[in-house]
Order: C-alpha cells, then sequence, then structure tokens
C-alpha cells in the first residue's frame, strides 16, 4: 500500500507588529503570504508566496527548527505534526509578522483500517458518497432519552472525512426525510427518498447542507419512494422509484436542472423488495436492475437526441439482486439464492446476454443484508453482511470476497473480526472505490446493544 501524507492547511492569522492598521497605507509595512501545496506525498512539498508589502528582507521559520530568508521558498516537510509557519518582513528597523499554522496527517492506512464515529446514541451509515476529494457518510441517528429532541426522531447528517480517514466536520440534513441514496454530481449532492409518504428528490448545498431545489412527488400514489439516483449529465438526475398500490411497481423518471420532471417510464417491474433496485450509467446508457418476485429484471435505457428515455433490451436472471456495476469488460451484479442460500457474483455482456455464476460457499444465511458489490483496478469486490445466531460471540459479521479472474470461485477472502475489534458484530450498507481504495460504511453492534458507525477503508488488496 502506498505511504502519502495528507496535508490540511488551516487557519490564516495575521498580526502586523505593534500597529492595528487593517487598510494599510501605500508605504505602510505588511507582511502577509499564501500557500499552494501541489501532489501532497510523502516528502510534502509547500509552496510558499509571499504577498508582503513594502519590505526589503524576509525571514521564515517553517515550525520545525528550519529557516529561510528567500522571497517565495519551497519547503519539504518530512513527519506528521502541525506546523506553525511565522513570516517576518523587514524594512530597515521595522518589521511585521505573519503566521499560518499547517498540519501534516500522516497518510498511511494498514488494509482493512476501521474508523469508529459516533455522532449520537444509535448511529448507523446507510450511504457513501466522494466530493472534491472528501467522502461524504450519510448517518441515520435516533436520540433516546434527548431533552431536546423527541425518542426515536431521525437525525440525517454528512459526515465528512478525509480520504485516509479523519474526520472534518458534519452536516445537519432535514429530520423529515426518509433517505434511499446519495450522489453527488457537479457542485452538489442529490438526495432520494421519501418524505410525508411521497417520493423526493433534492440536491443539497455539501458546504452547509442548504436545500438548493426539492422536488416531491405528490402526484403518485401515496407512500411511493425513490431508491436511487444517477446520472448522464450534469445536473441533470434519473432514478428509480417505487409505487405502492395493489402491487409495488418501479418506475424510471428523468429530471431537468431545476428538478421538473421530463419524462417517466412506468412498469418496469413489478419490485419485490424495495433493497433490490440499483442503477448504473456506462457509455451514456442507463443499466437498471429491478429485484422482482423471484426474478431480477435488467433493463438498458438509451437518450434519443429528443431528450427522451428508449429502451433498448431488457432480461431476466433468477435470484435476489443486491448491487452492480458495469464497466467495458461487461455488467456484474451481485445475486443471492434464497433456496441455497448462496450469495454469488454473475456477470452479463454490456448487451444483458451470456450470463456467467461465480458461487460463494454456503454460509448458512439468516436475514441476509443486500450484497455490495464495486469493480476496483480490474477486480470485483463483493462485500456481504450475515446475521449469526450459532455459537458465536458476533451477532452479524461483514465479509469481503475478492475476484481477480475466474468467477468460479473467489481468489481471497477476509471476514471483519468481532473479537480484533471488540465488538458484537459488522454490517455493511454502503461502498465506493477510487484509483486507490475501497470505502465501505455500515454499522458495528457494541455490547450495550448500542450501534455506531463505522467507516472501513482499504487498499482494495484485503490481505494482512
Amino acid at each position: 500500500m502506498c505511504k502519502k501524507l495528507l496535508c490540511i492547511i488551516m487557519i490564516a492569522v495575521v498580526f502586523y507588529g505593534c500597529d492595528d492598521f487593517p487598510f494599510p497605507g501605500t508605504d505602510d509595512l505588511v507582511s502577509d503570504f499564501e500557500v499552494s501545496i501541489s501532489d501532497c506525498d510523502a516528502p510534502c512539498a509547500v509552496f510558499f508566496t509571499n504577498l508582503s508589502m513594502n519590505a526589503d528582507s524576509y525571514r521564515w521559520d517553517f515550525g520545525d527548527d528550519i529557516f529561510s530568508f528567500e522571497e517565495h521558498p519551497v519547503h519539504i516537510y518530512d513527519s506528521p505534526g502541525e506546523y506553525l509557519v511565522t513570516l517576518t518582513a523587514f524594512m530597515g528597523e521595522s518589521m511585521a509578522v505573519s503566521e499560518m499554522r499547517i498540519s501534516v496527517f500522516s497518510g498511511v492506512r494498514n488494509p482493512s483500517t476501521l474508523i469508529e464515529y459516533a455522532p449520537h446514541l444509535n448511529s448507523i451509515a446507510i450511504d457513501i458518497t466522494e466530493y472534491d476529494d472528501h467522502l461524504y457518510v450519510l448517518t441515520q441517528s435516533s436520540n433516546e432519552g434527548s431533552a431536546l429532541i423527541p425518542s426515536l426522531q431521525r437525525i440525517n447528517e454528512f459526515a465528512i472525512f478525509t480520504k485516509t480517514g479523519d474526520f472534518v466536520r458534519s452536516i445537519r440534513l432535514p429530520s423529515s426525510w426518509s433517505i434511499s441514496d446519495i450522489e453527488a454530481n457537479g457542485n452538489s449532492i442529490y438526495v432520494v427518498g421519501s418524505e410525508f409518504g411521497y417520493g423526493f428528490i433534492a440536491n443539497v448545498n455539501p458546504v452547509d447542507g442548504s436545500v438548493i431545489d426539492q422536488f416531491n412527488d405528490e402526484g403518485a400514489a401515496e407512500n411511493n419512494v425513490y431508491k436511487k439516483v444517477t446520472f448522464i449529465e450534469e445536473g441533470r438526475p434519473f432514478i428509480i422509484g417505487t409505487v405502492f398500490g395493489d402491487r409495488t411497481s418501479a418506475i424510471l423518471q428523468k429530471f431537468d436542472e431545476e428538478l421538473n420532471v421530463v419524462q417517466v417510464v412506468l412498469n418496469l417491474g413489478i419490485a419485490r423488495d424495495l433493497s433490490g433496485v440499483d442503477a448504473k450509467v456506462y457509455d451514456g446508457k442507463i443499466y437498471v436492475a429491478i429485484q422482482e418476485v423471484e426474478l431480477s429484471t435488467f433493463t438498458i435505457f438509451e437518450v434519443l437526441e429528443s431528450d427522451f428515455l428508449e429502451s433498448l433490451h431488457s432480461t431476466r436472471v433468477g435470484g435476489r439482486i443486491g448491487k452492480m456495476d458495469v464497466d467495458e469488460t461487461g455488467f456484474y451484479f451481485a445475486s443471492f439464492n434464497p433456496t441455497t442460500n448462496v450469495n454469488s457474483i454473475r456477470t452479463l455482456s454490456l448487451e444483458l446476454t451470456n450470463s456467467i455464476a461465480g458461487g460463494i460457499p454456503d454460509i448458512g444465511i439468516e436475514h441476509p443484508h443486500p450484497v455490495h458489490l464495486v469493480r476496483h483496478q480490474d477486480e470485483t469486490i463483493l462485500a456481504t453482511s450475515n446475521f449469526i445466531t450459532d455459537g458465536v460471540d458476533c451477532n452479524s459479521v461483514s465479509s469481503y470476497l475478492v475476484w481477480s479472474g475466474n468467477l468460479s470461485a473467489p481468489d481471497f477472502s477476509c471476514t471483519l473480526s468481532c473479537e480484533e475489534y471488540e465488538t458484537n458484530g459488522f454490517i455493511t450498507l454502503s461502498m465506493i472505490s477510487d484509483d486507490t481504495n475501497i470505502y465501505s460504511v455500515g454499522f458495528v453492534y457494541e455490547d450495550d446493544d448500542s450501534e455506531k458507525v463505522f467507516l472501513m477503508i482499504d487498499d482494495g488488496d484485503f490481505r494482512e
């Protein structure tokens, strides 16, 4: 695993010597500088730009017993730590001082590093997305026993982390939202779910959590819910929704930039399980998966020049679906067979033909959680969470299995150890990847039956 240093610039505090003048005159001595960090791998190179006024010499103190008298120096920090950088500007016998605090965090993480986060009494991580090189983890909590918040009222928040697992801050979202999915796109994070019995979609400011636009589908049947959001074009979302009535049917809706409905495609299938809905975009097409009674339906949609959707092809396969992914090699999805209690990875061609199944040995699943799948560096990563009832201290475990070639059997696997992490169990609820790592979120059971959010960062190898 690569070892990296992540540099975060903190707040700059500027001092102007003995005189306090927020608006200096043209002849006043001013010390000021800014910092640009480029490719902050170990060692961390920091570029300093001197913005001082009316100075004839300078002295830099980088906070690590290293000094410089250059005007625009470059300094390398070899070790993690917090450093106070001081620039002293001189003009004759006068001097002015400015300071900036720089924190250098170690980016070194072992495989399967687990970060726990407990914002409230009972918290779970429902979903995760990436925005501006940070991880946005959607957490949902119940704040039992609070005098300010009624018992079991929902608390929705984004917990923001760096990609090395350092917590940055949290952002509160409306408590009336029951959220199914989040997705970063453009300058917003899109949220879908249900509110007051109707499906909704909203785009949220990732800085403060304020709602930019929101659409509630009150024209549909009551108790409908939006389950999944995806994009072909920036700012123009597609959602998969389910409508309850005499039967639970699935719909595909397209929106414009202001979240007005452009098109609704009805009767994608009869959704047996609300968790069995997913959608991915590849090569300008939308791949939609709907779990029906004992079959799963997959459909490809194309956006025509008229800006409307057209169904290209549809197929059905046996088993219940979890998550799916698409790349140039084909269409991958996680599947669960309730008869044999076997999870598997299956693949179809991009035209939804030539199905291949890869089985995981029977592990005695009871009340299975949906399985989650990502493609990462030409490998297929599957996460599955299982409740355990027989003779084990854990009440649940999450396992990660990796295929790099033939899907007949995984190349290797690992399981989060309840003994190692001193918990009652793990449930993985969402997973994403980038060029470097796999990021999984969910919750852990504590000994007192409370729940905490977990964020697991892995280099994708999973070999200890």
